[in-house]
């Protein structure tokens, strides 16, 4: 649990709020959490603009579908794709893994898939994918099949254990830009909910203390 300590004031007092999990409060990955992020795009750490979710479309060397599911891709303003990992509560040990196999996936992107991935996305618009490619350059004015990638990670999630930020951080000292977003929630005494995201900046500032509800591994030994 955080270190964090959040405060409502009213007419001058301030009261504490006290952290909940997401399960305590009735609350879910897809239907909560995700939508938070499709709405407010920023609990991701940047401008970022949603171009799918819960995408699927993967096909295997056989042409066979593979059947993963990304939780959110996105686009920077740099016209570089950002895939998000969303786990409402403790991050299993596996999705810095998982997060990097959607990357490798998503690194084939062109924009022909990318602008019909997007329109696919904004259907109810039924927007051509001419249409789409150019409002997606309205977002990022460089994009271009270069600007794709490599792709950025976000992983967000309730708390990181030590499996996840070792892994991290040997990602982002190998040259991938992967970042850790843990969101906290808060009852309040009138039985408000409250969600504050945690944005650590780089996966290097788990080194610090910047990033409350990691936990770091240090060195891991066989024995």
């Amino acid at each position: 649990m955080s270190g964090e300590l959040v405060f409502t004031v009213s007419e001058g007092s301030a009261s504490p709020a006290a952290p909940v999990t997401f399960a305590e409060a009735g609350l879910r990955e897809r239907e909560h959490l995700q939508e938070w992020v499709l709405a407010h795009p920023r609990i991701l750490g940047e401008d970022l603009r949603i171009v799918s979710f819960e995408f699927d479309r993967w096909l295997a060397g056989s042409g066979e579908p593979t059947y993963d599911r990304l939780d959110v891709l996105a686009l920077d303003r740099s016209g570089r794709l950002v895939v998000a990992e969303l786990k409402r509560d403790r991050a299993p040990a596996t999705v810095s893994m998982q997060a990097l196999n959607y990357a490798a996936m998503v690194s084939r992107f062109s924009l022909d898939i990318l602008a019909d991935v997007y329109a696919t996305y904004r259907g109810s618009e039924q927007l051509s994918s001419e249409q789409a490619l150019d409002e997606l350059r309205e977002w990022a004015p460089e994009l271009s099949d270069e600007t794709l990638g490599p792709p950025g990670i976000v992983l967000v999630a309730a708390e990181f254990g030590p499996q996840v930020t070792n892994t991290s951080l040997f990602l982002y000292e190998s040259g991938i830009d992967i970042r850790l977003v843990r969101v906290q929630l808060y009852r309040t005494g009138g039985g408000e909910l409250v969600v504050v995201p945690t944005r650590c900046s780089r996966a290097e500032s788990l080194h610090t203390e910047d990033c409350p509800g990691t936990q770091r591994g240090g060195s891991l030994h066989a024995s």
